[in-house]
């Protein structure tokens, strides 16, 4: 792979908490030149289009980056900002965000052999990634993982969150793992969580009580403090993540699977605990840094649907990262996600798993996948399936077969062995 250049992550690289001067220096050496780009949306002037061009009942075409970033500024999923409204941003940012892309993909015309990217929905990376589509360039995009020594990346799609090559990697070697190193890894990573979890991902260790609208309780005093049934735990996520914007599946919003879960748990003899994501609590948005501010929590106490669900004594909210995930996950009789990756650490551990999304772990045999509204209503609690075997299996192939160190020497290795053979030559594209 000697002779080409190779676009590395620019201030959006800091993200993943790789040196990425070491990366350049360990690929510099092996004849790899290396270059950055900085995309600034700051600098981004939004344009008004010409008032023919886009007849007010069109229907324009809006990227993915585009809906992502749409979502990050209303603070809303893209999916619930009136029509009027998502036309009317994507006919105010789509021409300025389009000329970007264009100036970009001429700048590494003939110039750059493959870019590193960061996530691959983030606009910025997301112009450098349609760019290098546009020319032939193969991309590499990397992310943060549940794991803080680790990377999930993708070269195909060139997008992390849900549509990377986790699936692939468990059906090429879900056969040829020893069990005797499935067990060993997973047993390691349940032991010791709290010190290898991303700081993102990160709970507390022990807590005095964890919130709920009526009152404050401790974790093992959950069940005194509700009705004493058994219950399902609903791991929340950052309202406007991409994983959520890209990955409902057929739910409309956010919190309508929270809801249906609700009912479905009171119809099925459950209280209801609901965890929301550590990071909505002190946390900043990619993009515009502003504050999260409690955004799901804030959207629950707001929307009327919800008026019920927070006068009931059987449901506790932990809106403020006071509760130990880990150990509402020992005593939850079931756990359901969008499509969190803490479903897949409530999987490992045995848990029967509710998937009301698209998550890069269902369908494979051991989630109970409900992302059509109506499925909800055909399963009961005992009847869930729970293959912890496979589950484990799968765990073990993401995070240490498929999965990369956060090290230069690591990603420097990642960058050669795929960068090479994801470029395909540039007539395909002329």
């Amino acid at each position: 792979m000697r002779d080409r250049t190779i676009l590395l992550p620019g201030p959006t690289g800091t993200w993943l908490n790789v040196d990425f001067d070491q990366v350049r220096t360990l690929l510099e050496k092996d004849g790899i030149r290396c270059e950055t780009m900085e995309v600034d949306l700051k600098d981004l002037v939004p344009l008004q289009p010409p008032k023919t061009k886009y007849p007010i009942d069109s229907k324009r075409h809006c990227p993915d980056y585009l809906r992502y970033y749409m979502s990050l500024v209303t603070t809303e999923h893209w999916q619930d900002i009136p029509a009027a409204q998502r036309r009317e941003f994507i006919e105010l940012h789509g021409n300025a965000f389009q000329e970007q892309i264009d100036r970009i993909a001429l700048q590494i015309q003939d110039r750059i052999d493959g870019a590193v990217i960061v996530q691959g929905f983030e606009p910025s990376n997301a112009f450098i990634r349609a760019a290098a589509i546009r020319q032939g360039i193969g991309t590499l995009a990397l992310e943060n993982t549940m794991l803080s020594d680790r990377l999930v990346w993708d070269s195909v799609s060139g997008i992390t969150p849900n549509r990377n090559l986790a699936k692939n990697y468990f059906w090429r070697y879900s056969e040829s793992v020893q069990q005797s190193d499935v067990e060993s890894f997973i047993d390691s990573l349940v032991a010791n969580t709290t010190a290898l979890k991303s700081s993102q991902h990160a709970t507390p260790l022990e807590h005095a009580f964890c919130e709920n609208p009526m009152n404050q309780n401790s974790v093992k005093d959950i069940l005194k403090s509700m009705s004493g049934r058994p219950y399902c735990l609903f791991l929340g996520q950052v309202y406007t993540d991409s994983s959520l914007v890209f990955g409902l599946g057929n739910w409309r919003n956010p919190l309508e699977p929270l809801l249906k879960t609700y009912r479905w748990s009171h119809r099925n003899g459950l209280d209801l605990v609901v965890k929301l994501h550590p990071k909505e609590d002190l946390g900043l948005a990619p993009g515009t840094l502003e504050p999260y501010d409690r955004m799901t929590w804030r959207k629950i106490q707001g929307s009327a649907l919800f008026h019920e669900f927070l006068q009931d004594k059987r449901v506790s909210v932990d809106y403020s990262n006071e509760c130990d995930t880990y150990a509402l996950i020992e005593q939850a009789h079931c756990v359901a996600t969008i499509n969190s990756q803490s479903g897949l650490e409530a999987a490992i551990r045995d848990k029967p798993l509710l998937v009301l999304g698209d998550a890069f772990y269902s369908g494979l045999g051991f989630t109970n996948d409900w992302n059509f509204p109506v499925l909800l209503e055909s399963l009961g609690p005992d009847e869930m399936v729970s293959d912890v075997a496979k589950a484990r299996r799968f765990g073990y192939i993401f995070l240490e077969l498929y999965c990369r160190r956060k090290t230069p020497e690591a990603i420097a290795s990642l960058v050669q062995s795929t960068m090479g053979s994801i470029t395909p030559p540039r007539s395909v594209f002329r």
